[in-house]
């Protein structure tokens, strides 16, 4: 690592870089890894996408590593108290919602590149952990896009009327996709086809 590299890294000169005190090139990283943040928060969790972001991360770690910057924080996420064994589908959307809203706080509240890095790391594998429930092995229409996001209340909502059939796992929503509301059946496609990025 050199302070050329370093300086063409964020798109300044280096003879610019050069004049930066300690609290500037914090400053700049913490900038450059807040613009990340927003990416990664505001997008879809889709592996390739988040793959490049994790290694601009691990740039900038390098970076704070070779500068002897002090950007960290602690923040760790446990995936493992994420109650995925049930099948249903409710209780499956609430762990998985619950746990998405931790992560991002995680990534709202942090300035550190590798603790960014690492909750960048646990939003996807949380993400391919509820894709998984939903996956159906099917070939969907050229109209599903992984990036056609809905509404969360309007899942909730679809899962509580799916709920008031009687029909309460994944198991049952997958045999039986004709009479299961409109928006499981979307969230499923979108979700089965986001799961075979992985």
């Amino acid at each position: 690592m050199t302070l050329k590299e370093i300086s063409l890294f964020f798109g300044i000169k280096e003879d610019d870089f050069l004049r930066f005190n300690k609290e500037d090139q914090e400053n700049l990283v913490e900038e450059y890894v807040f613009d990340l943040k927003k990416l990664i928060i505001s997008k879809i969790p889709v592996k390739k996408l988040l793959e490049s972001r994790i290694k601009k991360l691990d740039k900038l770690q390098e970076i704070c590593h070779f500068l002897e910057l002090r950007l960290f924080d602690v923040y760790e996420v446990n995936l493992n108290e994420v109650s995925f064994e049930s099948d249903s589908v409710l209780s499956v959307f609430n762990s998985y919602s619950s746990k998405q809203v931790e992560i991002k706080k995680g990534l709202m509240n942090s300035n550190s590149p590798l603790v960014v890095r690492n909750l960048s790391i646990s939003l996807i594998e949380l993400e391919k952990k509820y894709a998984s429930h939903w996956f159906l092995d099917n070939s969907w229409d050229s109209e599903t896009k992984i990036s056609q996001l809905q509404d969360s209340m309007l899942i909730l909502t679809a899962i509580k009327e799916f709920n008031l059939k009687k029909e309460k796992t994944f198991t049952e929503l997958k045999n039986n996709l004709n009479n299961a509301p409109i928006i499981l059946v979307n969230e499923l496609k979108r979700l089965s086809l986001l799961f075979k990025d992985f």
